[in-house]
């Protein structure tokens, strides 16, 4: 921000001369409101932007701010279409920026809400009911895949655990674990439970996180037959690394899912125990894990390696695991336009979105999107040059997909993995590899309204399935509720609106309520087809 002048991320704001030309005189008033208790929230500045303007203007009206009853009064505009929102102030949440849409043609009124941070608390008791001290509690996303931690907190003498100024959010996990070492005579040890009070992921209970402070959050730890896992990470070349991080997990085999537009869903891994990291000599340690059929996963290294292995719980300590890892891959990229390629853009940063664990990596505004889905989730990536392009990260098996930023008018109609075809499939990408993604530009459309749908309303449009894949495209309602969803590959498509933000909505049940509400629809090439949804379908 400078002199009163907002620069987005990710785009470009070129300023110009007060909007004070033709068709001024129309004016914009309304209120900025507290979420969740509906109370004015004054002193909070407004972010104004004319999407008439070419490129977009947008400008923080600093004079004034909202007053002491939360109105805000702007006159002198220029006539035109319009976004509008409100700039959270300490104490509320960066995440309630999302701007309303608006035709202002005179004296147009509407009013803002912001959502407050809020806090959790709890208390972690021992399997005897009594106050456990020295406990990590983490808090993450109930669909995350072996994710890091929103944050972490340690019981103090009475048990008690504390997080604070937490963004509104739904699908959030407690998880408790006791540090220290188990009694190694013991089969019946104390294991990671989860709120409230069970040691299977699967049947921890969501807790949102929707502005207000939520106390109460009361776990008591469980025992089960565990046992000790122990073994070192080391390199290519046998050497130990220091300070990687081991997970140990229960891979999902539920068919994977990417959606251009908005991150993934889907496959995941649901986690068994805390992280663990390795000590000088390369050597990791789970003092208490359940019986069962494991994937252990590490990431560590400068540059960064990654590595899996299988183990096997049963009956006993297991001694000696070897996780090797190894270094990151390039795999060559080119592209085919056809005979009318777009105008040459200038390369961008590789743009990084997590979401059940998956990790979407986006090429550029020339790129497509790639998943892994069987190694560890901490990648280094390189920028892609359109000249001479290249995807880096860790050998495995990946989910191919189209990104989210191809040039208007295109869509990606294949990639060919050594001229075999894996758009929409898991793949196995190795060292030497390379990839050519072909462009056409006879796409359909679909455009519609969502019945009580605002702009908070997002559309999914979801391609009938691969053998071992789902590939989706979405957008976002304005605020009447319509949507359009433009350069779609031809084909047959199930279409559902949903409500808030996608990670939220977009969790492992999604596609169960795809299957049960969704309506279906059929995309032609060069045809735009109409469609209305609503929102409880």
């Amino acid at each position: 921000m400078h002199g009163g002048r907002f620069f987005p991320p990710l785009l470009t704001v070129f300023l110009a001369a007060r909007m004070c030309a033709q068709n001024t005189g129309a004016t914009l008033s309304g209120r900025v409101l507290n979420s969740v208790t509906k109370a004015a929230v004054p002193g909070v500045p407004i972010l104004l932007c004319n999407r008439s303007m070419a490129p977009p203007f947008c400008e923080i009206q600093s004079a004034p701010v909202t007053d002491d009853s939360g109105a805000f009064h702007i006159d002198g505009l220029r006539q035109g279409q319009y976004t509008v929102s409100a700039m959270p102030s300490a104490g509320f949440s960066p995440l309630s920026l999302l701007p309303k849409q608006i035709n202002l043609s005179g004296d147009e009124r509407v009013d803002l809400e912001i959502t407050p941070l809020a806090n959790l608390r709890g208390k972690v008791l021992d399997p005897d009911g009594d106050p456990a001290p020295g406990v990590v509690v983490a808090l993450d996303r109930l669909d995350c895949d072996n994710c890091t931690a929103i944050d972490v907190s340690i019981t103090n003498e009475d048990g008690e655990f504390a997080f604070e100024k937490l963004e509104p959010s739904g699908g959030l996990v407690l998880s408790a674990s006791p540090k220290g070492t188990a009694d190694p005579q013991s089969e019946q040890r104390v294991v990671t439970t989860y709120y409230p009070s069970v040691i299977d992921r699967e049947q921890a209970e969501p807790i949102d996180s929707k502005g207000i402070d939520l106390t109460g959050y009361n776990i008591r730890l469980r025992t089960a037959s565990a046992h000790r896992v122990r073994g070192v990470v080391l390199d290519t070349d046998g050497k130990p690394i220091a300070h990687a991080i081991v997970s140990i997990v229960k891979s999902q085999t539920a068919i994977p899912s990417m959606i251009r537009g908005i991150a993934s869903i889907g496959s995941h891994d649901v986690p068994v125990a805390e992280p663990a990291e390795t000590n000088g000599d390369g050597i990791f340690t789970f003092p208490s894990v359940r019986e069962g059929d494991w994937m252990l996963r590490a990431v560590g290294g400068q540059p960064a390696q990654a590595g899996s292995a299988e183990v096997n719980v049963e009956k006993e300590d297991v001694e000696n695991v070897e996780l090797r890892v190894a270094l990151q891959i390039s795999i060559g990229m080119t592209w085919d336009w056809g005979d009318t390629p777009p105008a040459l853009v200038e390369p961008a940063a590789a743009a990084v979105a997590f979401s059940g664990g998956i990790m979407v990596i986006d090429t550029g505004p020339d790129g497509p999107a790639f998943l892994p889905l069987d190694t560890p989730r901490n990648y280094s990536l390189l920028e892609p040059a359109i000249d001479a392009p290249e995807f880096r990260g860790f050998a495995g098996k990946y989910l191919v997909g189209p990104g989210n930023r191809a040039p208007a008018g295109f869509y990606l109609a294949a990639v060919l993995l050594d001229n075999r075809y894996v758009l929409g499939q898991v793949a196995e990408i190795a060292a030497g590899d390379s990839l050519k993604m072909i462009y056409k530009k006879d796409g359909g459309s679909v455009r519609g309204t969502v019945e009580k749908g605002d702009d908070s309303t997002i559309v999914i449009l979801m391609a009938d399935p691969t053998p071992t894949a789902r590939i989706g495209y979405s957008a976002r309602c304005d605020s009447n509720g319509a949507f359009a969803l433009r350069d779609l590959p031809p084909g047959d498509y199930t279409a559902v609106a949903v409500q808030g933000s996608p990670r939220d909505q977009l969790g492992p049940n999604f596609l169960t309520t795809l299957a049960a509400t969704g309506k279906r629809v059929r995309v032609e090439s060069k045809a735009s087809v109409q469609t209305d949804l609503r929102l409880d379908q």
